[in-house]
């Protein structure tokens, strides 16, 4: 009897140790199953929360080794411009602009907690919605990709999604730091407050300074929504080519627009020390976009690719005519026609002077020649539309709008490859570069009516004539002295 008690025992432990596993083993799958099920519902609500951490990367998530070493990171500030050849689109991909803004100046909590709505990204998303597209272009066909096409876009892919947010965020933010202009916020923003954007709507002090919080939602927008659409870049064809496009487009507009507000934030920046980091990002995307030219123009985004005064029609027209000052349309702005009125005179001198320095060196820095002679073709073609163009049409918005037709805030993409090398090194070739590059931002400030540049390239050409001024080279102080005079004409 003992032996057999024995053996019974011995086969109840048995059978209660392989209960217990079978338990133990059904836990684990379950724990395992509740795991993957919550990953999959944090990368489906990924653009309405905080980013993930290191731990929760999943397999859709993109690496974010390189994305780490790649960020600018909140806390650091701005370096100096000639070193930061990362943002040189040779390097393969596009980086994130540099934000002067302290780590810790959020001081609240962004990220909601799980079964929260984030009130932020539904207001920022709104906000796009109600004004943001509305005010991008002023041609009725490219407004009308704005309004519908790139929001359903963003809406199936997340990298767009944080695109839209960030510029939208811009554009918010451009009302809450100018005193210029009245505010004009949606309905919904001043309806449903939070507490990074609203708490200082009425407080004067916030008048010139953006919210560092609220700031920090830009940021982080345009990080992470930068970090996706380098995956979509990674793999580019024909299936995400349109998306890509939509998404350089939302990156062109947040370079833009980032200037002015990255000026009111640079405490501690080099006085005069101009930025290049959204030149470089502009022209990155734009060398994929040039590359897979005609299957956009048959694309649904086609209608962002035609610009029907772009062309070189100011050749076929006196120069004299152009230079006239008394058949300038009605409707220009003040400071439009102060640029029509110096602008061949100043043209030429600039020109004339990079000769003369040419014969005193010895040498003639190709892509200086190259960078001049398409600085002409963007001024005479402005001269060209203000003198000629649609004479019928004649109140400011149809100026600005065929100004925006001849594509002139498209110089960027068509500077010469070694141009922004020339800036570099110091010397007064490099200060000539800048000089140049001066009378480039000349054409964003002649855009009056678009939110997305207005303000922004004033501040650049402060800082370079600071620049130049330190260099102590008269001829081009005395360059310099064209441009600034037109900034300061105060724009309507």
């Amino acid at each position: 009897m003992s032996r057999l008690a024995s053996s019974i025992a011995t086969h109840q432990s048995e059978e209660a140790t392989e209960s217990n596993d079978n338990r133990r083993s059904l836990r684990q799958k379950r724990s395992q199953k509740n795991k993957s099920q919550a990953h999959q519902v944090s990368q489906r609500v990924l653009y309405l929360q905080g980013p993930p951490s290191q731990d929760s990367q999943g397999p859709d998530t993109p690496d974010r080794s390189q994305a780490d070493s790649d960020q600018t990171g909140r806390a650091k500030a701005p370096q100096d411009q000639s070193k930061r050849r990362a943002a040189h689109p040779g390097s393969g991909s596009p980086h994130p602009l540099q934000f002067d803004i302290a780590s810790d100046a959020a001081g609240g909590r962004s990220t909601p907690l799980p079964g929260e709505l984030n009130m932020v990204d539904l207001q920022l998303h709104s906000h796009f919605m109600l004004h943001t597209c509305k005010h991008m272009s002023l041609n009725p066909r490219r407004q009308h990709i704005w309004e519908t096409v790139i929001p359903r876009f963003a809406m199936r892919n997340e990298a767009l999604m944080h695109l839209l947010l960030a510029l939208a965020g811009l554009d918010y933010a451009s009302d809450k730091t100018t005193d210029q202009q009245p505010a004009h916020t949606s309905p919904d923003m001043e309806s449903q407050p939070s507490s990074t954007i609203a708490d200082h709507d009425h407080d004067h002090d916030h008048n010139h300074v953006l919210d560092a919080a609220y700031l920090q939602v830009i940021i982080e927008h345009h990080q992470r929504g930068l970090e996706s659409f380098r995956t979509e870049l990674a793999n580019l064809s024909s299936t995400n080519l349109n998306l890509v496009f939509a998404g350089s487009m939302l990156l062109v507009g947040f370079a833009l627009a980032s200037l002015r507000i990255r000026n009111l934030n640079d405490a501690h920046s080099p006085p005069g020390q101009p930025r290049l980091d959204w030149i470089f990002l502009i022209q990155g995307l734009c060398t994929v976009i040039t590359h897979n030219w005609p299957e956009l123009r048959m694309g649904p985004l086609r209608d962002l690719t035609d610009y029907s005064h772009a062309n070189d029609d100011w050749r076929l027209c006196p120069r004299d005519a152009l230079r006239s000052v008394s058949s300038i349309r009605r409707g220009c702005s003040p400071r439009l026609v102060a640029f029509c009125r110096g602008a061949d005179e100043a043209l030429t001198q600039l020109v004339g002077y990079h000769a003369s320095l040419a014969a005193r060196e010895g040498q003639i820095l190709a892509e200086q020649k190259a960078a001049l002679e398409l600085l002409e073709g963007m001024y005479m073609r402005t001269l060209y539309v203000v003198h000629f163009s649609s004479e019928a049409r004649e109140s400011p918005l149809d100026v600005q709008a065929d100004l925006e037709d001849a594509a002139l805030m498209a110089w960027a993409e068509f500077l010469p490859g070694g141009f922004l090398d020339t800036l570099a090194g110091g010397g007064v070739c490099s200060t000539l570069s800048y000089v140049i590059l001066a009378y480039f931002h000349l054409l964003f400030t002649l855009f009056e009516s678009f939110w997305y540049v207005k303000g922004g390239f004033d501040g650049e050409i402060v800082k370079i004539k600071a620049l130049v001024d330190m260099s102590g080279e008269a001829e081009l102080m005395s360059l310099m002295q064209w441009p600034v005079s037109v900034v300061a004409v105060y724009p309507t």
